[in-house]
């Protein structure tokens, strides 16, 4: 109870000081506009400006009362400009008295134009609104220091852009990114706002309530979802655009990227390469991610219904923490095209490649058997992976048909050396792994609507994966009956583990709307195959597991929208889940209800609640009974009885802000999520090896807490992200059920510039952290780290400065560690420029760092080097 109330008043002083912000913050003028014999001027421009008149301090557009708010950090006298097309242009001089408000209300008269067509924007606007497209002039907030598309992004309100370079819309990451209306990115936003260049940016429209072209077809409102679109300088003029850049130096530093993109009137295309050996994260996007975006893009119900993935975080290729030395390669090809005007279609491609070499340090203690392991350990991996992902679209008359065809591949070939002691036991072994994974999922589509309401789709899909890992094991103590090798004491083991599936699937789905409102019936059925065999020296049996489960759900839903003020969304599912294994056979039913209603009280403030019953099952990997050695002291047995089903029962409350036409944006949630029958992984040791089995506990709750907030101010933009998770539920201790504790928190503030004339500067701080309890055990974990970076421009120089100090504890270690990373750049004779960079310039020699973490079986703490420092020379050029 003591940290819970802790967490709570680290919450009160939180979501306080966010208050307090907001209230403190300067003079304000309160400006309502009205159209002379209109009535409120919705979407009018106000403008406050210096008494000279030619520098913007602020600006707003007028809500659906008219009425909007403009702020000054000083007292004094300034100029109000109201427009509105077709109305006469008004300026008026007021004066802002310390910390009050002023109102004025204005009445603006119409006029008459001569242009057809054409509608005239003063450059001095920074935003302008029309329908659901937020448009933003890069004038008014770009100081010129800015290098990339991501940079120019960070700067406009309402958007921010994440560590990872995902464009972020609030809280939420943009549903699309396009480049020039096209959607050529793919969800890998990175691509363009780490890759592109900042000068080839003219525009950036925020398109609310987004619909693509299926959504567009029958009719169906964008419900939420956000399109960030990148207008560029060459728009639709069929021009490649993009840049090339070498750089070489220190301890053989090797760093080429290129990356082109053009778009037509019917067609686009985007490219991007990087080879580097200086450390940083590779660009694609790993398999698993695209087998969880799959998988999702097919959940029963909207998630209602969903298979656990053992495959969640399987194909990573970013960097392990210890990597002292790398070479990674990556091309991405992605193209947008109509082949008539009936038919279009889309292509991604990624492929990657990498050597890499890793040295680690790990404490691991087994909860429940009283066993550490101290394991240090090089390992030298290989990793390759490409994903292509092909769609084909057919739209006439009342008819559509789709055809989707993505195919993905990952392998993985990894030498690793270890020593340690375990239990006071010392061990000396190497291991070899060779991984490869795949992945081809066609789908075909059709859908016909009549009349203006009536809407039938019908979809089919197929799935086949499949997983090898072949281990081979060299060890001086006979774990798990090693064979004895032919000189003693050398002990040898060999495994070799297939996992393969298959699914058939289909979709049926009829809607009946009206306006904004619809009701939807729709009938969902699937089957897999799935296969388990598993080959072992040693003990081990071998295995010959296969499984068969159906899926089936009908379900109603009743969205009912009124003008997107008040919106009000139902449904009811009937699922039963049905699984076979050799002799052993379950089946199921389960009613899942599910509720959303979101209100709009007031300019954009809005509350929400929602709730919902979902089920996850297991498929064979977590059911088959076979055991997947990781090495010698540590297997995991797969050995949860089936039926694998667990319930989980979710409530969320939520305060916010939607993106509007200025302002500040925020968001606090409160969730609830309860498990039934949740599964939990626990240890057993057996021996000298440690065994993770599955099995189920009675219940988990969870409690969690998230705010956000994003204040644009004339000059800064300020935001603070806090995160807090609490659970309760059990642990597996040597087959028995212990009660469980656990926690975790995030909090970020941000102070970022805006139109800083040349410079460029930001300031962060982030602590991550969590705590766990079982079995009398408590293990916490903390994370702090201190960001600030400056960048200028001066002519035809640009300089960029940052430094990031970072504190670790966790699992008795704890480390500091200091980067500093200068970049500078100079423009020749368009269109080549120079570049100097220099990376972790403090640890040129190798500097430590620690980091901790914690599951319900084991505690583990890490201790590695952080990549080496280098310095690196080179050129660019742009076209």
């Amino acid at each position: 109870m003591g940290a819970m109330r802790t967490a709570w008043r680290r919450w009160a002083v939180l979501l306080g000081g966010l208050g307090c912000i907001t209230l403190l913050h300067g003079q304000s003028l309160r400006v309502a506009v009205e159209l002379q014999g209109e009535g409120a001027a919705e979407g009018a421009s106000v403008q406050l400006l210096d008494e000279t008149g030619s520098n913007l301090i602020d600006f707003a557009f007028a809500e659906a009362d008219g009425q909007c708010a403009v702020k000054a950090e000083k007292a004094g006298g300034y100029l109000v400009r109201i427009r509105y097309f077709g109305y006469r242009d008004t300026l008026l001089r007021v004066a802002l008295q310390p910390r009050a408000e002023a109102n004025v209300h204005v009445r603006l008269a119409p006029i008459a134009y001569d242009l057809p067509n054409i509608s005239i924007v003063d450059k001095i606007i920074g935003l302008r609104r029309r329908g659901d497209t937020l448009s933003y002039n890069l004038r008014a907030y770009a100081s010129g220091a800015e290098q990339t598309f991501g940079d120019v992004l960070a700067t406009l309100p309402g958007l921010t852009v994440d560590e990872d370079g995902q464009v972020r819309v609030g809280t939420e990451k943009a549903d699309a990114l396009l480049l020039d209306g096209k959607d050529l990115l793919k969800g890998q936003h990175h691509l363009a706002t780490q890759g592109l260049q900042a000068q080839a940016l003219e525009a950036v429209e925020l398109i609310f309530n987004y619909r693509d072209a299926e959504a567009q077809f029958e009719g169906r409102d964008g419900e939420g979802q956000v399109a960030v679109n990148l207008i560029t300088a060459e728009q639709g003029s069929g021009k490649w655009q993009g840049n090339a850049q070498v750089l070489g130096g220190y301890r053989r530093a090797v760093r080429t990227e290129a990356s082109g993109f053009r778009s037509g009137a019917s067609s686009g295309w985007a490219v991007f390469m990087r080879q580097q050996t200086t450390g940083e994260g590779p660009r694609e996007r790993p398999i698993g991610q695209r087998l969880q975006a799959l998988l999702r893009e097919h959940e029963f119900g909207e998630g209602l219904v969903r298979k656990l993935n053992p495959w969640a975080a399987a194909g990573e290729m970013g960097l392990e923490p210890g990597t002292v030395r790398n070479h990674d390669w990556h091309l991405s090809l992605h193209g947008d095209s109509e082949l008539s005007p009936a038919l279009h279609q889309t292509l991604y491609f990624s492929a990657a490649g990498a050597s890499r070499s890793v040295r680690q340090q790990m404490l691991n203690s087994y909860i429940g058997t009283g066993i550490e392991e101290l394991l240090e350990k090089e390992s030298r991996p290989l990793l390759a992976f490409f994903d292509l992902d092909y769609r084909l679209r057919w739209e006439k008359g009342r008819h559509a048909a789709g055809l989707h065809l993505p195919v993905g591949y990952y392998r993985r070939a990894q030498q690793e050396a270890q020593h340690g002691t375990l239990g006071g036991s010392q061990f000396e072994q190497s291991l070899y792994r060779r991984q490869p994974r795949y992945t081809f999922r066609p789908e075909v589509s059709h859908t016909v609507k009549w009349g203006r309401a009536w809407l039938l789709k019908a979809a089919a899909h197929w799935w086949l994966q499949g997983e090898e890992q072949n281990l081979e094991i060299r060890s001086s103590l006979p774990f798990l009956g090693f064979e004895q090798g032919a000189a003693a004491p050398s002990y040898f083991f060999q495994q070799l583990h297939r996992f393969e599936s298959a699914r058939a699937g289909g979709q049926a789905e009829l809607t009946k709307s009206w306006g904004r409102s619809y009701i939807s019936y729709i009938l969902e059925a699937s089957r897999d195959w799935e296969q388990a065999r598993n080959q072992s020296s040693g003990f081990f049996e071998p295995i010959d597991a296969r499984m068969a489960t159906q899926v089936w759900q009908q379900r109603f839903k009743v969205v009912k929208d009124w003008g997107r003020k008040v919106r009000l969304m139902g449904g009811l599912a009937q699922a039963s889940v049905a699984q076979a294994m050799g002799r052993q056979a379950t089946a199921r039913r389960f009613w899942l209800p599910s509720v959303l209603c979101y209100v709009e009280y007031f300019k954009g403030h809005a509350f929400s609640v929602s709730g919902r019953r979902a089920i996850e099952y297991a498929g064979l990997w977590y059911q088959s009974g076979s055991a997947l050695v990781e090495r010698p002291q540590w297997v995991q047995v797969q050995s949860l009885a089936p039926p694998g089903i667990q319930q989980r029962t979710e409530g969320t409350f939520s305060l916010l802000k939607r993106p509007t036409s200025g302002g500040a944006l925020y968001n606090l949630s409160l969730s609830i999520t309860a498990v039934s029958a949740p599964f939990v992984q626990g240890n057993s040791l057996e021996g000298q090896t440690v065994y993770g089995r599955w099995l189920f506990a009675p219940k988990s709750q969870q409690f969690s807490m998230s705010a956000f907030f994003l204040h644009s101010l004339p000059r800064w933009k300020l935001q603070g992200t806090a995160y807090c998770l609490r659970e309760r539920g059990f642990a597996s201790l040597g087959g028995t059920l212990e009660p469980l504790q656990r926690a975790a928190r995030n909090i970020q503030f941000s102070l970022a510039s805006v139109r800083l004339k040349e410079w460029q500067v930001k300031a962060e701080a982030r602590h991550t952290g969590g705590w766990q309890k079982v079995e009398g055990r408590h293990f916490s974990f903390d994370q702090f780290w201190l960001e600030a970076e400056a960048a200028r421009s001066m002519g035809d120089w640009h300089v960029r400065l940052g430094y990031r100090q970072g504190w670790q504890r966790g699992g008795g270690a704890s480390s500091r560690v200091g980067l500093l990373d200068v970049a500078v750049a100079y423009s020749l004779d368009a269109p080549w420029k120079l570049f100097f960079r220099g990376h972790n310039l403090l640890n040129l020699r190798p500097a430590i760092q620690t980091e901790a973490f914690s599951q319900p079986h084991v505690e583990q703490a890490r201790i590695f080097e952080v990549f080496p420092g280098q310095v690196t020379a080179g050129a660019g050029y742009y076209f």
